[in-house]
């Protein structure tokens, strides 16, 4: 996680586990979908296998071990990736980084005691994680800008082939940085929250 992940008043808080929680829910969608091509891929090309011993479709004839092939493939595949076991831990992440926020967003005058334990509780939940697929992170960052500041603040760009292999490949942390220089004067909360200085801008970095 980089610095962007650190709770510097209740912002801070806030906006990280919005964050969060968009992460995951994207990460759910994406193991989902994965195992649902694979079941049904898996399915078709079965039945296909079946319908050309059983002669119906001649034209087939000679692939039955292409379709045995892949069959094998896709099953070996979801079986290594654990697409169903990977969307379970995300959705289980998702569920308890949702009751933080609810928790976060019930108090409104926190103590530093409170911003330290929600800290612990966000760190302690993506524990479960063994890797972050960064440029989703900062896709998750990006919608939470938006929700936060609408127009205001400067999003994460994130090239095309990135945004499109976010779900697929880890890249690195260094790649997604927001620049916040101009913008932080014209950032503050719109909802109640303690006084801070500017120095509890949001984070420059996505985490």
């Amino acid at each position: 996680m980089s610095d962007g992940t650190i709770f510097s008043d209740y912002w801070g808080a806030k906006f990280n586990v919005t964050k969060w929680r968009r992460y995951h829910s994207e990460r759910v969608a994406h193991y989902e979908r994965l195992d649902r091509w694979v079941a049904f891929l898996s399915i078709f090309l079965g039945s296909a296998a079946i319908a050309n011993l059983a002669g119906w479709f001649n034209h087939l004839s000679g692939y039955q071990f292409v379709l045995a092939g892949l069959i094998a493939v896709m099953n070996a595949a979801k079986l290594v990736f654990e697409f169903s076991r990977n969307a379970q831990i995300h959705r289980d992440m998702h569920r308890e980084m949702t009751a933080l926020c609810i928790e976060i967003y019930k108090n409104n005058t926190p103590s530093d005691d409170n911003i330290r334990s929600w800290e612990a509780s966000m760190i302690d939940i993506n524990a479960r994680m063994y890797k972050i697929f960064w440029a989703a992170e900062a896709h998750a960052y990006n919608q939470t800008v938006v929700e936060f500041y609408e127009n205001f603040a400067p999003p994460i760009k994130i090239s095309g082939y990135k945004f499109k292999f976010r779900n697929l490949l880890t890249f690195s942390n260094d790649n997604f940085v927001a620049d916040w220089s101009l913008a932080d004067k014209h950032l503050r909360p719109t909802y109640p929250a303690p006084e801070t200085s500017t120095a509890d801008a949001p984070p420059r970095k996505a985490g």
